[in-house]
């Protein structure tokens, strides 16, 4: 029996995204005859919905004891150098034919290439963020950094033996980073399977009253826009808009401040996916640096639910390249102020049920090539 390992900070009982997204694949893995261990912290993610077990896969779990859990950025940094090297050291004593290696805590990766001349086994890299180029699009660093150029010059120096990505955009950014093509696979963060057609679930909507409903469930952190958020909920019209928000993150309570007293906002601890489903018109915001590093997992969700999507970001974004057709885009860096108005001015029912409609095949493509990457990951192990 093949044996694969995955490391990440966040497991099978954490509510994380990463962790949800990485038990899916550990439990189809393990469904399929391949012995899987998964090595993570003792860390619960910091937002408001609930973990969700995984179904039943008898494979081992190692969790590691967490040591910090404050807020200072510098020891958030070295604690998480820390830990990357604590999950690194306690797969490399496992043996495995392949190590599926995320990208939580930050740097994670850079051990597994460091050391990597060590160990015969495959290594996979899952790319749920990128670094080090998170740490320059959130200005902690630069590109000119002696520090950054070694953590550049160690994750890039070789490829992996799979990656796999978020989407098209990030593997082409990826494999120009490497120089090589790489084998890989695409599955974007956030995939989820809904019952029925997006008109069928939005049927009893909360828009019994005849108002749109918007909403923004998540992550609020350095690669959102927090201000076109605010502008856009500003502009609202309380006699026919409403905007449901869930908001956790390192500007949310700069978002929750500047719209507590707003007449259209509604607020909840969580969205679910039925929320999701309910909701005429999701919001996901990426900042253009923040492009190539991830793809907003509530974007995905969003359109997997059946929910039109406003997107906040550019062209060439992995969301709007996968999901234009069940989508508005307003892009990033423009007058929001006049954009804004003038979508709102021209939003009708009509234009939201045209996007409603096509999101089910966008959909579907989502699923069956998550299907299909599951499959290639299953079938690369097994070759090995």
């Amino acid at each position: 029996m093949k044996k694969v390992i995955f490391v990440n900070k966040f497991g099978p009982a954490s509510n994380a995204i990463t962790g949800r997204n990485a038990t899916e694949l550990a439990d189809f893995l393990s469904d399929n005859n391949l012995e899987v261990t998964f090595i993570c912290l003792q860390a619960d993610y910091k937002q408001a919905n609930k973990a969700q077990d995984h179904h039943g896969s008898t494979y081992k779990v190692r969790e590691l004891r967490s040591f910090y859990k404050g807020n200072s950025p510098l020891l958030r940094l070295i604690n998480s150098l820390f830990d990357g090297f604590r999950l690194w050291l306690t797969s490399v004593t496992r043996k495995c034919d392949a190590v599926i290696v995320m990208t939580d805590p930050p740097l994670l990766f850079f051990w597994f290439q460091l050391f990597r001349s060590f160990s015969k086994r495959r290594l996979f890299y899952w790319t749920m963020d990128l670094y080090p180029e998170a740490f320059v699009a959130a200005k902690l660093i630069s590109e000119s950094n002696i520090i950054y150029k070694f953590l550049h010059k160690i994750i890039y120096g070789k490829p992996p033996d799979l990656t796999i990505v978020l989407g098209n955009k990030q593997l082409s950014y990826l494999q120009s980073k490497f120089k090589h093509a790489i084998p890989n696979v695409v599955i974007p963060c956030g995939v989820v399977e809904a019952t029925g057609t997006a008109l069928d679930r939005n049927k009893n909507n909360n828009n019994i009253n005849g108002k749109i409903t918007f909403g923004y469930g998540g992550n609020v952190g350095e690669a959102h826009d927090a201000d076109f958020l605010i502008l856009l909920i500003q502009q609202l019209d309380p006699e026919k808009h409403e905007m449901i928000v869930s908001l956790y993150g390192s500007k949310a309570q700069y978002v929750k401040d500047s719209i507590m007293l707003n007449k259209s906002v509604m607020f909840k601890e969580y969205l679910s996916q039925v929320d999701i489903s309910s909701i005429d018109i999701n919001v996901a915001t990426l900042l253009p640096q923040w492009h190539h590093i991830c793809v907003p997992s509530k974007a995905v969700t969003a359109i997997c639910c059946g929910s039109a999507l406003l997107l906040n970001a550019t062209k060439d974004s992995d969301a709007w390249d996968m999901f234009e057709g069940g989508s508005w885009l307003i892009e990033s860096g423009g007058d929001y102020s006049t954009e804004i108005k003038d979508y709102l001015s021209t939003l009708s029912m009509e234009s939201i049920d045209s996007r409603k409609m096509k999101t089910n095949g966008l959909a579907a493509v989502q699923l069956n090539n998550k299907h299909e990457a599951f499959s290639s990951v299953k079938s690369m192990i097994q070759n090995i």
